[in-house]
């Protein structure tokens, strides 16, 4: 893996060193890819790992689920206490957020920013292992055994923090439109959270979520105005403004 260190965006850091160190950690957990070396060459920062079989996750919900589940279970590890904290309750977010809309000119983010949601939700304090951005190209689900569980790879934005961060880049209407062509269903949202059996953290997602669809409408937002426009954020933009619109009633 060769990495673009210009392929950053707002939502996504791209950080080589940070993908290396959790690949060494998790590489007897059956969690990402088993790392083989890591450095810098004349072309910039790169990293080798095992090769991964099998194809991107797009059928079943639950899958996933467990997968996070135990990826959000692992003991607190030492050598990861370093890697960025991700954004924490709802005034972390409206800032995040804010963030990304002062990159887009004036006249395209004001009504977004006028669509703020009026949600208060305070810090979990929690600091479980993220992966970041576990939308479905980045779940590899092996070819054998059938039914095994998917494996994460593209580990360049882990973060530390609350469990919901990762549950809704997954959920995420605009993620799951611009991997698999549609977002999930209402039976796949609710087999996935049934599947991750947490019933706080899924309360506190439902608590979230106008601010989530929200941040996610300013990121797709980004994505179509930015120096790289790409027109796949069109629809995944309309995606997330109908979502924020269930969400907030």
């Amino acid at each position: 893996k060769l990495y673009d260190m210009d392929a950053a965006t707002p939502l996504f850091p791209n950080t080589p060193l940070a993908e290396a160190l959790v690949l060494e950690v998790l590489a007897d957990c059956s969690l990402s890819p088993r790392p083989l070396f890591s450095g810098v060459i004349s072309e910039g920062p790169v990293l080798i790992y095992e090769h991964q079989d099998g194809l991107p996750w797009r059928n079943d919900t639950g899958l996933v689920a467990r997968r996070l589940k135990r990826l959000h279970g692992l003991p607190y590890m030492a050598r990861l206490s370093a890697l960025p904290s991700a954004p924490d309750g709802s005034v972390a977010l409206v800032t995040q957020t804010m963030a990304i809309l002062a990159q887009i000119p004036q006249e395209r983010a004001d009504p977004l920013i006028a669509m703020r949601p009026p949600v208060t939700v305070p810090p979990s304090h929690m600091r479980v292992l993220l992966h970041g951005d576990p939308v479905p190209d980045n779940l590899i689900c092996p070819s054998h055994p059938p039914g095994a569980l998917p494996v994460f790879v593209d580990w360049q934005c882990p973060a530390l923090g609350d469990p919901v961060m990762d549950l809704a880049l997954f959920l995420s209407p605009a993620m799951q439109l611009v991997a698999r062509g549609s977002p999930l269903s209402a039976q796949e949202r609710a087999d996935f959270l049934t599947a991750y059996d947490d019933e706080g953290i899924a309360a506190r997602l439902e608590d979230l979520s106008p601010i989530l669809h929200w941040r996610m409408a300013a990121y797709c937002l980004w994505k179509i105005t930015g120096d790289r426009p790409d027109p796949a954020y069109a629809p995944a933009l309309a995606a997330e403004l109908a979502a924020l619109q269930r969400a907030t009633g």
